[in-house]
């Protein structure tokens, strides 16, 4: 089977929201649930190796119409978080940029 981490829309707001399913026999722990402010859809999960190797996995969704401060604060969160641990980041941001052009710098 597998664990369910979600963070629904808040704002009773239809639609959105992100969850992350992991397999029982890989040690997970909620770490972040979203994003500082009530736009944010984020999950951070703490994946723990056998071998004691730690890994956070975020999934997040940044809407289509979302504000240019809402990336800012998105690739800020990202790059604070990577700067500390090893990362994964998977999700559907929205970003308007060609890969070449991105927003995200890397620091």
């Amino acid at each position: 089977g597998f664990r369910c981490f979600r963070c629904d829309r808040i704002g009773g707001i239809r639609g959105g929201g992100v969850v992350l399913l992991v397999r029982e026999d890989i040690t997970a722990v909620l770490w972040q649930d979203r994003l500082e402010g009530p736009s944010r859809e984020a999950i951070w999960v703490e994946l723990r190796s056998g071998s004691g190797v730690t890994t956070l996995l975020g999934v997040s969704y940044r809407p289509p119409n979302g504000e240019r401060e809402l990336e800012e604060q998105i690739c800020k969160a990202i790059a604070d978080i990577s700067s500390k641990h090893k990362v994964v980041i998977v999700g559907d941001f929205n970003f308007r940029h060609r890969l070449g052009n991105t927003f995200c710098k890397r620091a």
